[in-house]
């Protein structure tokens, strides 16, 4: 490359100011476990945060590694996606999911952020059941074959401080009582996740989780910063609209 790294840089950086001032963003909104990244990875035109920053974006986000990317590679690595999107959609909206200014570690760039929140927003629908089931299949029954792989004879020690670990960062924000109660919930179903191989036990703590704390965050947020939703449906609904948009 001419000029080296250096010049790469700032090409990327130049690139996703461009991004920043032509490309009208929409952002996929929705209740926390409505599956908003499967919906996003079915549509035509996205860029995936998440995936770029190896992080689903939540206190349990983290994978069994733990790994992320340097806050520059994950820059490098947005600028070169939606450079990607402007060649070969020139004339389409960028869909983007839904996200706080942190991704785990990866903070999102403040003008990009802005953007994001200035946009207009698609909603997904989806039942306070099937949000259970969702998050019971993203974070617990496809997360611990996956501890058992890398870490043998120590997953259950890790994949406990991977639930209970995460559970406590946010015990100030849920409160000490309820805290207790999920907690309670959480280690029991470990146990039996642990003995029986069912993660079924998981569902009473995250519909504590989702109905106690998530979801009035998410309506505690909206109240603070109102958005303009112009599309509300389930996941077929969602598809068909970005299909033709």
């Amino acid at each position: 490359i001419k000029g080296g790294y250096k010049a790469m840089r700032q090409f990327l950086l130049q690139q996703l100011e461009q991004t920043i001032r032509h490309t009208d963003f929409v952002i996929l909104s929705g209740l926390t476990g409505s599956g908003k990244t499967e919906v996003l990875l079915k549509t035509p035109h996205h860029v995936d945060l998440e995936g770029l920053a190896n992080h689903r974006g939540s206190a349990f986000g983290r994978d069994v590694m733990d790994y992320q990317p340097t806050q520059i590679n994950w820059e490098n690595a947005l600028s070169i996606a939606c450079l990607k999107h402007r060649h070969q959609h020139p004339h389409k909206n960028l869909l983007l999911e839904d996200e706080g200014k942190l991704i785990g570690r990866i903070l999102i760039p403040a003008e990009f952020y802005k953007k994001m929140e200035q946009s207009p927003r698609i909603f997904l629908q989806c039942d306070l059941e099937q949000r259970v089931l969702n998050i019971r299949r993203d974070y617990i029954a496809s997360n611990w074959p996956s501890y058992q792989k890398a870490h043998g004879d120590r997953a259950q020690a890790l994949f406990s401080e991977f639930v209970l670990g995460n559970l406590k960062r946010i015990k100030n924000r849920l409160g000490g009582e309820r805290h207790k109660i999920i907690e309670q919930e959480f280690s029991q179903a470990l146990a039996v996740l642990f003995e029986r191989g069912s993660s079924e036990g998981f569902d009473e703590g995250i519909r504590l989780l989702l109905v106690d704390y998530y979801d009035p965050m998410y309506q505690y947020q909206l109240q603070k910063k109102p958005v303009d939703v112009i599309f509300k449906g389930d996941e077929d609904a969602i598809l068909e609209w970005t299909s033709s948009s």
